[in-house]
């Protein structure tokens, strides 16, 4: 059928591309072509085997909208570091930069919410009734997961573009206004008809007053803390609304990890406690500004003179 077409022309378009070199679009470091082009070809395939656009001639859209469709780009990020890369890669389609309006703005909750769970985690962790665990959760996919509300157009990937087309979108796409806001507002459904509460503080803090279960929701990732059974029904109930990949559960029982990254900050888990580090990428970054710099810069200060008496 169509869609069966469309992946083999993806595949083989992919199948071709080159040994070129690629650089991460925040940082600028190279990125290992072969993980680069893995990664485009798993976002292609998933687009199509989840019909995020339907292939139409460019004329409906300038039919439709009055003008030619949004441009696209890929957005390749190491979300690991040097030692441990985890590269990811976004197909975009470029409308955030056409539009300064805050209509289509999304909430991000502040780091504060992610320490309170961590200070939970390791305050109720010898509890008698099982101890509290802390639980991570990256939705894949997020933004494609909700529908559109409007008529968008956007070209396609380079690589399974055809002359003379481009997609009518039926998900919403990286890079359009109201992705961010449809995906916030499609997890909020689910999760309150799991049995959770949005928090008032923050619209990103949910709670689940019957199992005793306190989540945050930062962009993709879901962080959440309370009983292991607890979180394991939690969790079933997640599985079957959303594509998720399990981070890991940070516990100190059999087959619960001891260490793991949160927002990649790093949590240990220790006898005497759980152990907070800054994000690793940090080190990095100032080890490259400080080797960057090829003059001598002074140290901001006041002058001895101006101590004189």
């Amino acid at each position: 059928d169509a869609r069966y077409e469309e992946l083999m022309h993806a595949s083989e378009a992919l199948s071709r591309i080159g040994q070129k070199q690629y650089f991460d679009n925040l940082s600028g470091v190279a990125q290992p072509p072969r993980l680069v082009e893995k990664a485009w070809k798993e976002e292609i395939d998933f687009m199509i085997d989840w019909a995020v656009w339907e292939e139409v001639p460019v004329a409906r859209c300038w039919q439709t909208t009055g003008k030619g469709p949004l441009g696209g780009r890929w957005v390749d990020v190491n979300k690991g570091d040097a030692a441990t890369p985890n590269v990811r890669c976004r197909y975009v389609a470029k409308e955030i930069a056409y539009h300064k309006s805050d209509d289509f703005f999304a909430a991000m909750p502040p780091l504060e919410t992610l320490r309170k769970p961590i200070s939970r985690t390791a305050t109720g962790r010898t509890s008698s009734r099982g101890g509290r665990k802390l639980l991570v959760i990256d939705a894949r996919k997020a933004h494609l997961h909700a529908m559109t509300e409007r008529e968008l157009y956007a070209e396609l990937p380079p690589e399974v573009r055809r002359p003379g087309f481009c997609g009518r979108l039926k998900r919403c796409l990286y890079g359009t206004r109201d992705a961010p806001k449809r995906w916030e507002a499609f997890l909020a459904e689910q999760l309150v008809a799991l049995g959770f509460a949005k928090g008032r503080a923050s619209p990103c803090c949910y709670f689940h007053a019957r199992l005793a279960v306190r989540a945050i929701v930062h962009g993709d990732d879901f962080v959440l803390t309370g009983r292991g059974v607890a979180l394991d029904e939690v969790k079933v109930g997640m599985h079957k609304l959303f594509l998720l990949k399990e981070l890991g559960r940070l516990g100190g029982g059999p087959g619960e990890l001891r260490e793991l990254r949160v927002l990649n900050r790093v949590i240990h888990w220790t006898p005497a406690g759980l152990r907070y580090e800054a994000d690793p990428r940090h080190a990095e970054i100032i080890v490259r500004g400080v080797a960057g710099v090829e003059r001598s810069v002074s140290s901001p200060g006041t002058h001895s003179k101006d101590y004189e008496l």
